[in-house]
């Protein structure tokens, strides 16, 4: 698995994953609440914040993923 582009803000998450296979990734990017993902540009949900950490699936290949916490 490999992550490039990693880039933080306060209320927006991106980065860049590669890998054969499927994976699910962990951030602790907020603190709390909901925020909305999207990969390669499409919606694909809203992760849920517990304790300060989210977790979601990225399907295997080459993807573009960003969370953004709406104010």
């Amino acid at each position: 698995m490999v992550v490039r582009q990693y880039e933080q803000r306060s209320s927006r998450l991106s980065f860049t994953i590669k890998g054969e296979q499927p994976v699910q990734v962990t951030t602790a990017e907020f603190d709390s609440g909901e925020v909305n993902l999207r990969i390669d540009g499409r919606a694909a949900g809203k992760v849920g914040m517990a304790r300060g950490l989210g977790r979601f699936d990225v399907p295997g290949g080459e993807h573009i993923v960003e969370l953004v916490k709406e104010p």
